[in-house]
């Protein structure tokens, strides 16, 4: 794993900024946690072939006391929307570390600072890779148990190198989302962001059916241009929850789009997953996809420790 004089600069900083403020809040009981994950997966898309890839994922982290901790992820892939490798391939298999940043919890939220994940807790289907990576702060405050706003400032940078400490030296990206749960199982999101020279406004509107369904609907309105819609349901079935749901990218819409979870294409899609629990440890999983006139096709087995 390689990583930069800048990375290693900015994570000893942590570590002694973190250090040196622990003791103003409550005594160090210092404790270390390292999960680590991994996924195996055949995914054929009908413009590519088929793949065989692997995916690797590590989040150390070092708990201060209980309001202070330091987390890192170091894992596997070449860019900001996946971090799968494929298996056999001529070129670089980067395992490289994505985060490094302190946190700092309280009663009713969270502050964050460092290089930090692109999301405060829940990943929507519009939202940004849950492997992504922002140079920045964040700061999550609950008002009650139902309303909660947060903020984010910082910079979006090299999201085709996820080797992403670096200085940071061209803020692009701010964000202020409040969430609120209404009543009856409705719950919502409204969201200002600017990213990559781009303004943005975004809604969220989830209704609990029954237990077992949550249904949704978001959307992504680039100021002056287009918009992106989401509709989706999810499921569970015992140890299998199921999530479907439709699409639709416009093109001009740029990295907002590109920057999500394994993104294929702009244009209609239509998405099934299922993620099944065959014990506390592993889990296999399954993904159909059609996208603008394409099949892709995704089967494998994940594992955690």
């Amino acid at each position: 794993m390689f990583v930069h004089g800048s990375a290693r600069g900015l994570v000893i900083g942590l570590i002694l900024a973190a250090g040196a403020v622990a003791p103003a809040w409550a005594q160090v009981t210092a404790s270390i946690a390292a999960p680590l994950s991994a996924s195996l997966r055949y995914d054929w898309r009908e413009s590519v072939g088929e793949r065989y890839q692997y995916r690797l994922r590590w989040y150390p982290s070092l708990a201060l006391n209980e309001a202070l901790s330091l987390h890192t992820l170091i894992a596997s892939g070449d860019a900001f929307s996946s971090s799968y490798n494929t298996i056999d391939d001529d070129g670089a298999d980067p395992i490289k570390l994505r985060r490094a940043f302190v946190r700092y919890q309280y009663r009713q939220g969270k502050l964050e600072a460092g290089v930090i994940p692109p999301y405060k807790g829940r990943v929507s289907s519009t939202g940004l890779s849950k492997d992504g990576w922002l140079t920045g702060l964040r700061a999550v405050h609950q008002f009650s148990s139902k309303d909660q706003f947060e903020i984010v400032a910082g910079e979006l940078s090299q999201p085709d190198n996820p080797g992403a400490l670096e200085k940071l030296d061209n803020p692009n990206y701010w964000e202020a989302e409040y969430s609120s749960a209404v009543r009856h199982g409705v719950s919502f999101e409204l969201a200002a962001e600017h990213m990559l020279g781009d303004d943005f406004v975004r809604g969220e509107v989830r209704k609990q059916l029954t237990p077992q369904w949550l249904a949704s609907v978001e959307s992504i309105n680039k100021l002056g241009d287009t918009t992106k819609w989401v509709l989706s349901a999810g499921r569970t079935y015992g140890a299998t929850k199921v999530f479907v749901y439709y699409s639709f990218v416009p093109q001009g819409f740029g990295q907002r789009a590109e920057l999500t979870e394994d993104f294929v294409n702009y244009g209609h899609s239509w998405v099934l997953e299922t993620d099944t629990k065959i014990n506390q440890q592993l889990a296999w999983f399954t993904k159909f996809e059609h996208v603008k006139n394409n099949w892709r096709v995704q089967l494998g087995v994940s594992f955690s420790l």
